[in-house]
């Protein structure tokens, strides 16, 4: 916990005043003389910057009020509503804190504790000093609402009390955890243990009359630095043990308690300081002024917590920015890396282009013929190198035939396409189809059209040779076709000596 950087103190004790002012970290007193009434506040604060840091009010007196209620199950507005009368039914003193928990006993509803500052004149007078100066008083506060242990024996959750000195006595402040419940300013000279012990079992009784305390409490105790306080022979104060369950911590150093202020030397090395020290380090969410005290602060806080938050929101945004900035300049580094690759490639192509030999097909047709195969690479039951390779090896002994075009697929031929009749009782076997190519062609020589059709009928017997493979004539060089005109006279035959061959492989 590094604790507040900037703040003024007004400490309020005995009917005087002192302000501590922590600037940077580093604590000073600057009233090194008390301050005896309001209207020398007001004229010390003439020459002070009262406006440049929120204040802190600490009243060290004996007149705080503590009460115990319970609530009904209550919600909204009549939950605060009843709330205000009870704190209104034990005091009508402006100055009061009350918190709900969870009872301790077997009380029903939710346990109210309540703390009033009876004599609350004397503090209303030193705070409208600061209110009619538009100081940022960020509240009212008690010694006994910070919990200044170290090194605790025992357990946060379990309630426990904290005897600390007091010029005026002992100071006797009970915790629930870290919940203020009660605390009382035992007046008078506590000259031995037995005096102290004495104090304690009074305040048990009186808090589990009070039903603050389950039947049959034993307070663990901490005694803060009673040796001043203690008026025997005894040197040491951690020989003093009022039973097995209390303890005793001797850290009367403040500054080294609080090591992340700096200490003036100015300030005397007081056990008083302790609480304003906590106040300090951690500042309560709860205090004792009313809400339109603090209005100054709160309004304060509230345009230092809009700039916050849009200082964070530009900040954001431009994270964002500068991120999508970032991630804007990458793609468009990679989409030139993209270009210039796609212009070395191109230029590549070219000069592989130079060496493709002459074909009537395009770049497009070459592309997709390659892609083609790679997918014909990839289907292990249908690939045509069989019957492409056949094709090929026939066509070596007729030079003069021209290929057109040629389909490959699968397809039934016209034998295998009809349905056989299967004897009752048997399932129907799954006809596969076997692979097919259409192949269709032309004649490059000047022969007669019989020579023609021979070549042509050559070729056929040439494929069915091969075993397994069936050809079916689809077209004939010179055949005519119905959807051809048919007219008389001596003309010229314009039928291209094309032929159109159906080539099954299984």
């Amino acid at each position: 916990m590094t604790g507040l950087r900037n703040a003024q103190v007004l400490l309020l004790r005995n009917g005087m005043a002192e302000v501590y002012v922590l600037s940077s970290g580093r604590i000073d007193l600057a009233t090194p003389t008390p301050l005896t009434s309001a209207v020398a506040l007001n004229v010390w604060c003439t020459g002070f910057a009262v406006h440049k840091h929120p204040w802190l009010i600490l009243v060290d007196q004996s007149d705080e009020l503590f009460w115990w209620d319970h609530l009904p199950s209550l919600r909204g507005k009549s939950k605060a509503i009843w709330l205000d009368k009870l704190a209104s039914k034990h005091s009508e003193s402006p100055l009061r804190l009350f918190e709900l928990s969870k009872p301790k006993t077997k009380v029903k509803g939710m346990a109210v504790t309540g703390v009033v500052l009876e004599q609350h004149e004397q503090v209303t007078a030193w705070v409208k000093v600061l209110l009619e100066l538009n100081a940022k008083v960020q509240g009212i506060y008690i010694p006994a609402m910070f919990h200044t242990d170290s090194g605790k024996p025992w357990s946060h959750n379990e309630p426990h009390l904290i005897l600390s000195a007091h010029p005026q006595g002992i100071r006797q402040t009970v915790f629930d955890g870290k919940r203020l419940i009660f605390s009382r300013l035992a007046m008078g000279h506590f000259m031995d243990r037995a005096s102290i012990k004495n104090e304690v079992l009074r305040l048990e009784d009186y808090l589990i009359a009070k039903h603050m305390l389950p039947t049959s409490t034993q307070l663990p105790v901490l005694a803060l630095d009673l040796k001043d306080v203690l008026q025997d022979d005894e040197d040491d104060a951690r020989h003093f043990e009022l039973d097995q369950q209390h303890y005793v911590s001797n850290t009367r150093d403040v500054a080294q308690a609080y090591p992340q202020f700096k200490w003036s030397n100015t300030v005397e090395n007081r056990q008083e300081l302790r609480a304003m020290a906590a106040m300090l380090t951690r500042p309560p969410r709860h205090q004792l002024a009313p809400a339109a005290w603090l209005a100054i602060y709160t309004l304060g806080q509230r345009i230092k917590t809009g700039w916050q938050v849009a200082l964070a929101s530009v900040l954001i945004f431009a994270g964002f920015a500068a991120h999508h900035q970032w991630h804007i300049l990458q793609l468009n580094q990679g989409i030139e890396v993209l270009i210039r690759q796609s212009a070395d490639l191109s230029v590549r192509y070219e000069s592989i282009a130079k060496s493709f030999p002459r074909t009537p097909a395009g770049t497009d047709a070459m592309v997709a013929a390659v892609r083609l195969m790679d997918w014909l690479e990839a289907q292990p039951q249908a690939n045509p190198a069989v019957l492409l390779g056949t094709l090929g090896h026939a066509l070596e002994d007729f030079p003069h035939l021209k290929l057109l075009e040629l389909q490959w697929g699968t397809q039934l031929p016209p034998e295998a396409a009809k349905p056989k009749d299967q004897p009752q009782g048997q399932p129907v076997k799954p006809v596969v189809a076997p692979q097919s190519l259409r192949v269709r062609g032309t004649m490059t020589s000047n022969q007669s059209m019989r020579d023609q059709r021979d070549t042509v009928t050559q070729f056929t017997q040439a494929l069915q040779a091969h075993a397994g493979l069936k050809v079916k004539v689809i077209r004939m060089p010179y055949d005519l076709q119905t959807d051809s005109a048919f007219t008389g006279g001596v003309t010229t035959n314009t039928n291209q000596p094309t032929f159109e061959l159906q080539l099954w492989m299984p």
